[in-house]
């Protein structure tokens, strides 16, 4: 996905979209990790949708991260990877 000519947050939607059940797992506990944290949100689906958007920005980053990557390796081979060494790029963004 991250080779394509795409916007990064189209890429990212994409991505959200194929991997839509780990999104949802991850909207569900963080609204429960908040509203057991500051009570009960007056509007649950602006809580939900504001979750959603910090994930899409997320995922927009990774992408952004990951094409960079990609165009400094092309201009200079020899640059060695910047991967934390608790995220292993072949296996994408942590979950």
């Amino acid at each position: 996905m991250v080779l394509t000519d795409e916007k990064a947050e189209v890429v990212a939607k994409g991505a959200m979209i194929f991997c839509q059940s780990d999104v949802d797992a991850w909207v569900r506990s963080s609204v429960e990790i908040t509203s057991t944290q500051e009570g009960q949100p007056s509007n649950p689906q602006a809580q939900h949708e504001a979750i959603e958007k910090t994930a899409l920005d997320v995922i927009t980053a990774y992408v952004v991260k990951a094409r960079g990557e990609l165009i400094r390796k092309s201009l200079d081979p020899k640059a060695p990877a910047t991967a934390t060494p608790s995220q292993d790029p072949k296996q994408g963004p942590p979950a």
